[in-house]
């Protein structure tokens, strides 16, 4: 833990339990409407708001999060499949998450 000093404008993360941080702060999509495959999105901002169709994959994880705080109280819905799956991400959404779908295609 990190103590900032009275007044400091520095900001702290905590990365405790968390893959390797990077400084790369490049698009993670090519654009909201552009087929994605696994990872976790921003609704509106990575991904558009939609209905969103997996081309199918054995061991698929999706859930659509109300926040990003990584515990079971974010989920807004979720499931896991061993076949397609569609979804629609609302826009009131916060994110989006994915593993193991395989590609990600907008429907509209």
């Amino acid at each position: 833990m990190v103590t900032l000093p009275s007044g400091s404008s520095a900001r702290l993360v905590d990365s405790n339990g968390c893959d390797a941080l990077t400084t790369d702060l490049s698009p993670i999509s090519a654009g909201p409407t552009v087929p994605f495959t696994d990872g976790m999105f921003i609704v509106d901002k990575h991904i558009a708001a939609g209905t969103w169709r997996s081309q199918g994959s054995t061991g698929c994880y999706w859930a659509r999060l109300g926040n990003f705080t990584r515990g079971t109280g974010g989920i807004i819905a979720n499931d896991a499949t061993d076949s397609v799956a569609t979804v629609t991400v609302d826009a009131g959404d916060a994110g989006f998450q994915s593993n193991g779908c395989g590609t990600w295609t907008r429907l509209g």
